[in-house]
This record gives structure tokens, sequence and C-alpha cells, in this order.
């Protein structure tokens, strides 16, 4: 009541009665003061806590207003609040993992579509590009996939444009080249009439003219000839499981006489199995390996490091030396067909081994370059990747 007398019962629902406890005094005990209509107001004891609300008398009641009051012991508030804490942290938990799911849901919606794009256009299968993307998607990716398949499209129409011109040019040198031999083996030939029929009867002049222009006729055969080889690349492709370490094995049993000439050796670690054209692959390793030997220092016995360190979607080979080096002024330029940085007297060959190689490597979608050697001679870097398998892939790899 107004005064702060209250009746108390330990059990919830019984009807407090004057007699069913005995009385006590809000105020005295808990040192509460008075409170007005409405007010609320907590206070805590040393192991209970107690929640008195005022309300407004009413009915025949005498007393200003009417105090209710709520005593619970704190173990009860801890079970409640930690029975609270779960619940909330379960309901959190499952919050967190339906937007979590929602979250690879879209992610997989969005990212699945933009990976098989990747992965087709890494592969080089612009003409499966089509068939894998999703066209008929909404938004962006709708509008993305539909772009990409434009440009596919373009790239596929100029790339045969493009192999139709290359087909022509390659004709073309071939034919030329093919060509060319004739006259030459005629010039030859009258040469070598012409110093057997007048022998004796030439003074040394006339002899050093005939020496020079067969001298140059020779080399003339030869840039025809590596002319013709280099036409004659990929034309007719042999497609295998290439083993490139039987083709070093191979390509080190015919340079014998040579490695024991110089005292060379060739270090080779383990090479991988490349799909691609085996005749070509094997005339990349010939050529790099032979220059290796063939352009040695002075007095210093060749030493050959070919090395293979998987990449994506390929192979990076290093092939090593000791040798003379090149500068890096030249390195772009060893590439090219006929340019040597040698006079043709002081070492063997046309200069258009690196050439050959060049376009071996980029018939297998890679990449050549020129490098220092830790040896203080040069490394040759190159990238393969496997050619497209079909139904003219050779059955049985290279042993």
């Amino acid at each position: 009541n107004s005064e702060g007398e209250y009746l108390h019962h330990p059990e919830t629902g019984k009807t407090l009665l004057s007699g069913a406890a005995p009385p006590g005094n809000l105020f005295a005990e808990f040192n509460l003061p008075p409170l007005r209509a409405g007010e609320t107001r907590e206070v805590l004891g040393s192991n209970q806590a107690l929640i008195v609300t005022a309300i407004a008398s009413a009915g025949d009641w005498s007393d200003d207003r009417v105090y209710v009051g709520v005593l619970s012991d704190y173990q009860i508030g801890s079970d409640i609040l930690g029975r609270t804490f779960n619940q909330a942290l379960v309901l959190i938990l499952l919050g967190m993992a339906a937007v979590t799911l929602l979250m690879i849901w879209l992610t997989r919606w969005i990212s699945r579509p933009l990976s098989v794009m990747e992965r087709v256009v890494q592969e080089g299968r612009s003409a499966e590009l089509s068939e894998s993307l999703p066209l008929s998607a909404p938004g962006e990716v709708g509008s993305l996939a539909r772009a990409l398949d434009d440009m596919s499209r373009e790239l596929r129409e100029r790339n045969a444009r493009l192999q139709s011109v290359n087909n022509e040019l390659s004709d073309y040198t071939y034919i030329t080249s093919h060509d060319l031999q004739e006259p030459l083996r005629t010039v030859s030939g009258f040469v070598e009439i012409f110093r057997t029929e007048y022998k004796g009867k030439l003074d040394d002049e006339a002899d050093e003219m005939l020496g020079f222009i067969e001298g140059a006729t020779r080399r003339m055969q030869g840039l025809i000839k590596s002319l013709l080889d280099h036409g004659r690349i990929g034309r007719n492709p042999r497609l295998a499981a290439v083993n490139l370490n039987a083709v070093i094995t191979s390509i080190e049993q015919d340079l014998h006489s040579a490695l024991q000439k110089t005292g060379g050796t060739i270090e080779v670690g383990r090479m991988p199995v490349i799909h691609g054209l085996e005749v070509e692959l094997r005339l990349l390793f010939q050529n790099l390996i032979g220059n290796a030997l063939k352009f040695a220092r002075p007095g210093v016995p060749p030493v050959v490091k070919i090395t293979a360190n998987a990449i994506i979607h390929g192979w990076k080979i290093e092939v090593c030396d000791n040798g003379i080096g090149i500068a890096p002024e030249y390195r772009d330029r060893v590439f090219r067909i006929f340019q040597r940085l040698h006079q043709s007297g002081t070492y063997e060959g046309t200069g258009i081994g690196l050439a050959h190689s060049k376009k071996i490597v980029e018939l297998h979608g890679g990449s050549i370059w020129i490098s220092d050697s830790e040896s203080q001679g040069c490394c040759i870097n190159f990238t393969l990747k496997d050619l497209p398998r079909d139904e003219t892939t050779e059955k049985n790899p290279s042993d």
C-alpha cells in the first residue's frame, strides 16, 4: 500500500491473503522511497533483485496508490539470460549460415560462367566458346557473355584470314626457294666444267675468281636450303606425345663426336612429355644444343644445362651454356632469318637456326627469349603448350 506495507508469498500464482505470509515494509527493508503513480524502480540486494511498480489506486481503496513488486534470485535471472543468449547465438549462427549459403550461390551463379569463359579462352578452344557462354543470362553477366561471343567470332574470322595469308606466303617462299635451286645448280655445273676444261690454261687470278664463284654458289645453296627448311616447318604436322628426355638423349648420341672433340657435356633435368610436332621439337633442341656447342669459348669445354619447370597451361624450358654469349642489344635480332653476328668464315651455318627455333616454339603456342647465364654464356628460354588432340594425332608416344 502507500505506506510501503506488503504481503509476500513465495509461490507464484497463490492468492496473497493477510494470513498467508507475515507482512513487511518495502520502504524500511529495501530502502525504497515512495514512488509516484506509474513509476518503476529496481532494487538490488545481496543475492536478490526486486522490481517495484506504483499504480494508481482504484475502487474503494483509501490508499493513494498500490505497489506491485516481483522478487527474484540472481540465479534465476542468470539462467534466463543464459537461455536468451544461447537462443540469440543460435539465431545469429543460422542467419550467418543462410547469408553464407546465399553468397556462395550468388558467387557460383556469377563466377561459374566467368570461369568457363576464362578456361575456354586460355585453352584456345574459341570454336567451343559459344556453347559454353551463358548468352541468355540476365544482367551484366549476359551482356559480357554476348560481347565475348561477338569478339570470339570476329577473332575466328580474322584468324582464318591470317591463316590463309600465311599459307599463301609459305607456299610462295617454298616455291621460290625450290625454283632458285635450279639456276644455282646450273651456275655451279658450268663453273665445274669451266675449271675442268681450262685447267692449267688460266692464271692464278682466274682460278681465284672461280673459287669465289664456287664459294658464293655454295653459300647461296645453303641459304636456299635453309629457307626451304624454314618453309617446311609445320607444313606436314605429325602430332605425337613427345618424350623430351628421349629426344635429347637421341640428339646427344648424334653429337657424340662433337662432344668428344670439344670435351663438352650435356646436363639434362627431368623433362616433360609434350603433345606436339615430333619432328619440329627434335629440330628445336638440335638447333639449340648445336649452337651451344658451336659458340663455345676458346679453350673452355662447353657445358649445356637443360631444365624444365611447369607453368600454367604448359612448360618453361631453359637451355643454358657457358659459351661466348649474346650481347643484350643483339638478342632480338638473332631470331630473324639469316641474321648473323659473326662473319661467315668464323662459324659454320647460315644464321637461320634460331629463326627455326622461334617458329617451332610459336607453333606450340609459346614464346622464346634470351637471358644471361650464371656461367658467363647465355640461356635460351622458351615456353611450350600441348597442341590440341584430334583424330590425326599419333597414338604411340616417342620412345
